[in-house]
């Protein structure tokens, strides 16, 4: 999951993958734009769909970012099963 300070939650790096261009575009001759807006990237520890690693997409994100690993057996929905680290990640890149 990721949040840009600019209100929108940009898709997700796994499902980017379905995109034409390829999983992660941008600044690493991809498809896709460079985001160039405040991000925090959100990844639960118990997400079970494939994804890359984070590493493997830092370059998309040209703007100042962060990337958080949710602990206590968070899946793929963190406003749901995790809605304070959520909450927090928005107040937080508010503030970038």
């Amino acid at each position: 999951m990721t949040l840009a300070k600019s209100g929108c939650i940009v898709p997700e790096p796994d499902r980017d993958a379905f995109l034409p261009g390829g999983a992660v575009g941008g600044a690493d001759g991809g498809g896709g734009p460079v985001i160039t807006v405040p991000t925090i990237t959100l990844e639960g520890d118990a997400n079970g769909a494939p994804h890359p690693e984070a590493a493997s997409y830092r370059a998309k994100f040209t703007g100042p970012y962060a990337h958080h690993v949710l602990t206590g057996g968070v899946g793929h929905d963190p406003p749901q099963e995790a809605p304070r680290a959520f909450a927090d990640a928005v107040v937080e890149v508010d503030r970038f």
